[in-house]
C-alpha cells in the first residue's frame, strides 16, 4: 500500500543530502515527530485530488497543513523523497520513516529469495526488490533485452538513450518463478506482451503453455487480467495490494499504532478511537474505509474525482465537504479545539499509486514523483536497410503480383506473417515457392518504394497500383468525416495516410498529445521518445474530435488508452465533462499474429480489449466501435472482387470469366481458415504449420481443406492441381508486423457490456 504516515514535524531550514534508496521509491510512509501530547485519533488524507492536483496544492490544503506543524525547528535528516513531498506540503518528513507502497512484497522474501523473478514498473523496480532481499531479480527493461523480437514495436520507439545491462546467463534458460508489478508500468504494450509471454508459457517466453507463475501487484491493474484471459485457457491468477482492500487500511492502522507505541511507550495499550479517511475517490478511499470498519471514519471532498453536490450514491461517506480546511475544522466538534486537533493527533496521508517524486530541480519538475527510469534495450537493433520506411507506414495490404499473358484460371491468397515471412525473413521455402510462380519476364513496370520493399523480401516484382492498405476501407468514410476534425492513431504516419485518403482536418496522436499539458502522466519516463515540432493547429485545443481512427498498431499503449478515454468519454474534448462518445474505428481486430519471436505477438485486437476494459470501467456506457478486418467473409469477397478487377485490367477479353478457385494459404485457423470457410466458393483453405498453427492434425475448430508444413508444399499442391500455372495472387500482409493485406470486414459493437 502506498501510504505516508505523518505525525507532527519540526521545521528545519537546512536539509541534508538525500539517501539513494529513498530516491528510488514511489509509495511511502513518512512519520513525523510528535510533540509530547498523546494522540487519540488519526487522519488519513488521499494526496491526489485532496492535497495536491499535479504539483499544486488544492482546496487550501497548503495553509491547512501548515497549521498541522509549528516552526520550532528540529534538524532531522531527510531524503530527497521526504524533501520533495515536504517541500510541496510545507512540512518536514523523516526519511527513516518512509515505507513503500510495495512494502508487503518484503513478506515474500522467504518464499522467493533465491528464485528468479521479474520486477515491472517505472523507476528501478529491480533495485527496490534487491534491497528487500530478493537475490535473482531483473526488471522488464532488462528481461526484454535477452529476447529478440519479443517486443514487436521496439523499432518504432526512437530512443534518446539505451541502457547496457551486464549479462545474466540464466535469464535465457531459467523459468521466471514470479512476477512483481512494483510500480506503474510505463510501456504498457511491451509490458503486457512480455508478462503474457511469461505467464502463459510457465515462465520462459517462446515455450508452450505451462503452469502460470505467481503474479503480484502493488495496486490493482485491470488491463493485465483482461488481456491474459483471451489468449490463455485459464484465467489470470494474481495477488494485488492496495486500496480499497480493507487489509490496506488495517495495515495503516497497525503502523499508526506501532508509531504511537514508539513515541509514547506509556500509551502502548491505548487505542486510536478514530482514524479519519479524507479522500476524493468514493470507489477507492470511501469504499475502503467503509469496508475496514471501526475505527475508520470516511470523509469525501469535492476537490478531485468526486464533484457531486450530494453524497456518493454507491459509496456514501460519513461526511462530505468542499475542501480540506472546512473538513478539518468540522472535525473539531464541540469538545475539542482546532489547535488540539492539529497539534495533538497522528496524521496519515495516502499517496495515490500513479505518481512519484522527482529528483530534478523544482523548476524542471512536472509531476509529483519521478524515479530514475532506465531505458529499454534491445540487442536486436535494426539497421536502416532492415527497417524500411514502407514498413513503418503500412499495416495490412493486398499486393497482387503481375500475371503472365495467359488468362488466369485460379487465384491464391497468401497470409504473409507466419507463412511467407517471419518478421523480415522468408520462411518455409517461401522464396523458392514464389520463384516457381513467377518467372523473370517481368514487365519493367515502375515500382513505388512500397512495392519495392516487399518485392525485395519475396524476390518478385510487385505493381504499386496493386497495393491496397489494410485501412483502405476508411476511404469509404471520407464523405462523412472529410471536413471534420479527426485523430489518427498508430505507428508510422497515420495522419499522412488519412490525409491522402481525403480527410482534411486530421492530426496524429503524437501531435494531439502535444496540445494538452500533462495529459500523459508518464511522459517523462519515456526515454524512447524524441520531441517533434508540430505546426500549431489552433482548433485542436478547442474543437471537439468528431471521430477517432486506429490506423495501425499503437506504439504507446498507456498514453493512447489514456487519451482515447479522455476523448471518448468527454464527447471529443479532453478535460471537459462527459459527453456523447465520438465514433471509433479500428483497421482490424486481430488478437495475435506470428512475428519474429517464436510465440505469437499481440495485435490491434489486444489493444482494443485493453481500451475497452478501461473505458467500460470508468464510463457509465460501454465502448462503441467499428472494426475492419478478417475473418468476416466480406473481407474475402472484397479480395475476390479486387482480383477480378485486376484480371479485367490485364485481360479484357476474359472479363466474363470467373476464377474457378482462390486458394487461401494461412497459418491462423481462427482468422485465415475461418474466414475462407465462411466466404465459401471459390475459396479453398490451406493451413500451414509455419506460424500460429503448429498442430499435427487439422485444426479442431476451423479445419482447413488442406494442411501442409510449409508454403512450398502448398504451392506444389496448387501447381499440380491447377489447369493453368497462370494465376492471380494477392498477399495478406499482417498489420502488426511488417506488411499486410486486409480488406473491409466490418464488425460493429454497439457498446454491449462483457463481451
Amino acid at each position: 500500500m502506498r501510504v505516508l504516515s505523518v505525525f507532527r514535524a519540526l521545521h528545519s531550514k537546512t536539509r541534508p543530502p538525500s539517501q539513494p534508496f529513498i530516491s528510488r521509491i514511489s509509495r511511502a510512509f513518512s512519520n513525523l515527530q510528535l510533540q509530547n501530547g498523546r494522540p487519540s485519533f488519526g487522519i488519513a488524507f488521499d494526496i491526489d485530488g485532496v492535497i495536491l492536483r499535479g504539483r499544486e496544492p488544492v482546496g487550501g490544503s497548503q495553509f491547512t497543513l501548515k497549521r498541522l506543524y509549528d516552526d520550532c525547528g528540529g534538524g532531522i535528516p531527510e531524503s530527497k523523497r521526504a524533501y520533495e513531498l515536504g517541500d510541496l506540503l510545507g512540512v518536514n518528513l523523516l526519511p527513516l520513516q518512509i515505507v513503500q507502497g510495495h512494502s508487503p512484497f518484503k513478506e515474500l522474501v522467504n518464499r522467493f529469495r533465491d528464485k528468479f523473478i521479474v520486477a515491472v514498473g517505472k523507476g528501478e523496480p529491480a533495485a527496490v526488490m534487491t534491497e528487500y532481499g530478493f537475490k535473482r531479480v531483473v526488471s522488464t527493461d532488462e528481461y526484454e533485452s535477452y529476447f529478440n523480437g519479443i517486443d514487436p514495436l521496439s523499432q518504432y520507439k526512437t530512443w534518446g538513450s539505451k541502457q547496457i545491462f551486464s549479462d545474466k546467463y540464466y535469464v535465457r534458460t531459467d523459468k521466471v518463478q514470479a512476477v512483481f508489478v512494483v510500480s506503474d508500468p510505463v510501456d504498457w504494450g511491451r509490458d503486457i506482451q512480455v508478462v503474457c509471454d511469461i505467464l502463459r508459457s510457465g515462465g520462459l517466453p517462446g515455450k508452450k503453455n505451462g503452469h502460470q507463475p505467481p503474479l503480484f501487484f502493488a495496486a490493482d491493474d485491470l488491463e493485465y487480467q483482461c488481456k491474459i484471459c483471451r489468449i490463455h485457457h485459464d484465467s489470470l491468477k494474481y495477488t494485488s495490494f492496495g486500496k480499497p482492500n480493507p487489509a490496506a487500511f488495517k495495515n495503516a492502522e497497525t503502523i499508526l499504532k506501532q508509531i504511537q507505541s514508539i513515541c509514547y511507550p506509556d500509551t502502548e495499550s491505548n487505542q486510536l478511537k478514530t482514524i479519519y479517511m479524507i479522500g476524493d475517490n468514493p470507489a477507492v478511499d470511501i469504499k475502503g474505509a467503509r469496508q475496514a470498519g471501526h475505527p475508520w471514519f470516511s470523509i469525501l471532498t469535492r476537490t478531485g474525482v468526486f464533484k457531486g453536490r450530494e453524497n456518493d450514491f454507491n459509496y456514501p461517506a460519513d461526511l462530505v465537504g468542499p475542501s480540506v480546511p472546512s473538513l478539518l475544522i468540522s472535525l473539531g466538534g464541540p469538545n475539542i479545539t482546532f489547535d488540539e486537533l492539529i497539534y495533538n493527533h497522528p496524521l496519515l496521508i495516502y499517496i495515490a499509486p500513479t505518481r512519484d517524486l522527482t529528483e530534478q530541480p523544482r523548476s524542471e519538475r512536472k509531476m509529483r514523483f519521478l524515479s530514475v527510469f532506465k531505458a529499454l534495450q534491445s540487442k536486436s537493433s535494426r539497421s536502416p536497410s532492415q527497417s524500411h520506411p514502407f514498413i513503418s507506414k503500412i499495416s495490412r495490404a493486398f499486393s497482387n503480383l503481375q500475371p503472365k499473358n495467359e488468362s488466369p484460371s485460379f487465384g491464391i491468397a497468401f497470409d504473409i506473417d507466419g507463412v511467407i515471412l517471419r518478421g523480415h525473413e522468408p520462411v518455409g521455402g517461401s522464396q523458392l515457392a514464389l520463384k516457381r510462380l513467377y518467372d523473370d519476364r517481368g514487365g519493367g513496370i515502375r515500382e513505388s518504394k512500397r512495392a519495392y520493399e516487399l518485392g525485395e523480401l519475396l524476390r518478385v516484382k510487385l505493381l504499386p497500383l496493386q497495393i491496397v492498405q489494410g485501412h483502405s476501407p476508411f476511404k469509404e468514410l471520407v464523405h462523412r468525416f472529410g471536413d471534420k476534425f479527426i485523430v489518427a492513431v498508430g505507428k508510422g504516419e497515420p495522419d499522412a495516410v488519412m490525409t491522402e485518403y481525403g480527410f482534411k482536418e486530421v492530426v496524429s496522436m503524437d501531435e494531439y498529445e502535444s496540445y494538452f499539458n500533462d495529459i500523459d502522466p508518464l511522459s517523462q519516463y519515456k526515454t524512447w521518445r524524441s520531441k517533434q515540432i508540430f505546426s500549431n493547429k489552433f482548433y485542436a485545443r478547442t474543437d471537439k474530435v468528431q471521430a477517432v481512427f486506429i490506423v495501425s498498431d499503437p506504439v504507446d499503449w498507456g498514453r493512447d488508452i489514456q487519451i482515447l478515454c479522455d476523448i471518448l468519454r468527454s464527447g471529443g474534448l479532453p478535460g471537459t465533462k462527459n459527453g456523447h462518445q465520438p465514433p471509433l474505428f479500428f483497421a482490424n481486430d486481430d488478437l495475435e499474429y506470428q512475428g519474429v519471436f517464436p510465440t505469437e505477438r499481440l495485435g490491434m485486437g489486444a489493444f482494443r480489449i485493453a481500451l475497452e476494459s478501461v473505458f467500460n470501467k470508468i464510463h457509465c456506457d460501454s465502448l462503441k466501435y467499428t472494426s475492419f478486418g478478417k475473418p468476416n467473409p466480406v473481407v474475402f469477397k472484397n479480395a475476390e472482387a479486387i482480383l477480378k478487377q485486376i484480371q479485367s485490367m490485364y485481360y479484357p477479353d476474359a472479363e466474363g470469366n470467373q476464377l474457378k478457385t482462390i486458394y487461401m494459404i494461412g497459418d491462423n485457423p481462427t482468422v485465415d481458415i475461418n474466414g475462407a470457410r465462411q466466404a465459401g466458393p471459390p475459396w479453398f483453405s490451406i493451413l500451414t504449420r509455419t506460424g500460429v498453427f503448429k498442430g499435427k492434425e487439422n485444426d479442431f475448430n476451423y479445419p482447413a481443406d488442406l494442411v501442409v508444413d510449409t508454403v512450398e508444399e502448398a504451392v506444389d499442391f496448387i501447381l499440380e492441381k491447377g489447369a493453368s500455372v497462370s494465376s492471380m495472387i494477392c498477399f495478406w500482409v499482417h498489420y502488426s508486423a511488417s506488411y499486410v493485406m486486409e480488406s473491409s470486414f466490418v464488425y460493429h459493437n454497439e457498446g454491449k457490456k462483457n463481451k
